[in-house]
């Protein structure tokens, strides 16, 4: 297909062949990103599937700022913390279990689950999808220096994570 901005107006126009284009390639970015936050398959792909239809039912809404990927993942992000604060942050033992029964990443997931939301998302964003602070800022809705600040926190709190069990 055409460049992706180009794609998008079309679809926004009422192309269901070039909407159709921008979900099938948006999706298993979206997926991987919920998975990435939470370890769990069956929930990412409710979000996934979740974040498509809000993205269908507003597409007028949206203008392209930024790629198509950049503000699906704005929404999963949105649905997955309203989904979170609903269930008093979902950190059930599945979770946990799958986090242990994990291979030789157990240690990191097991330091990323621990982490709040919100500087999770920073990780996943930062070294997971390689957005900069100011493109991660965009997509979370705060400043490059919030995003900042945070990311020193966390990497702080890991560190003496990781330190103190040693």
């Amino acid at each position: 297909m055409n460049n992706e901005k180009e794609v998008f107006y079309k679809a926004k126009n009422g192309s269901k062949i070039h909407l159709k284009y921008l979900i099938e390639n948006n999706y298993p970015i979206v997926f991987k990103y919920v998975y990435s936050l939470t370890f769990k398959k069956e929930l990412s792909e409710d979000v996934a599937q979740e974040t498509c239809v809000r993205f269908l039912e507003n597409i007028s809404k949206f203008e392209y700022k930024s790629k198509t990927s950049t503000l699906m993942i704005t929404i999963a992000g949105n649905l997955l913390k309203d989904m979170y604060k609903k269930n008093n942050r979902i950190r059930l033992e599945s979770e946990l279990n799958m986090i242990h029964e994990a291979d030789e990443t157990s240690e990191a997931k097991e330091i990323l689950m621990a982490m709040d939301l919100e500087y999770r998302k920073l990780f996943v964003l930062k070294y997971y999808y390689g957005y900069n602070y100011n493109e991660i800022g965009k997509i979370l809705g705060i400043k490059e220096g919030t995003v900042k600040s945070r990311f020193h926190y966390a990497i702080k709190n890991i560190r003496e994570e990781i330190f103190n069990d040693e």
